[in-house]
């Protein structure tokens, strides 16, 4: 990182450089056959160093995305154990009440394994009550 930092500081002093050359662009030349070889010159050593300053923008973007995603995965490690691990019995259920995921103490409270792969649905384990019609 110390180079990519170093190299956008250096980038900055050729930047005032770079627009004062660009200022001078649209005046007819009455220097010497050779300033068009210099402008040339100028003007690919500007595209390298607009290139090179691209790249260690990119580098840094990589590097944050990178560090973002590290973070990303210990948040849902950390969220996934304490799902896995709560004292109480959580589980997802679809539609049919099938389970779709279930955490340790569901899974012990039921009797089945924590994967839920294609098991029965949760209603075969669960009395059903009478249910009141409110008038």
């Amino acid at each position: 990182m110390g180079r990519a930092f170093a190299l956008l500081a250096a980038c900055g002093a050729e930047a005032n450089l770079l627009a004062v050359t660009k200022r001078g662009r649209g005046r007819p030349s009455k220097e010497q056959p050779g300033a068009d070889r210099r402008a040339a010159e100028v003007d690919r050593e500007r595209l390298v160093r607009e290139l090179e300053i691209h790249q260690v923008e990119l580098e840094m973007q990589n590097e944050e995305l990178r560090q973002a995603q590290e973070s990303l995965a210990a948040s849902l490690r950390h969220v996934s154990d304490l799902y896995d691990h709560a004292p109480v019995g959580y589980a997802t259920l679809d539609q049919e009440t099938s389970i779709l995921e279930i955490n340790l103490t569901g899974a012990a409270m039921l009797g089945r394994p924590s994967t839920a792969g294609s098991q029965p649905p949760v209603s075969s384990k669960v009395k059903a009550r009478p249910r009141q019609v409110a008038s």
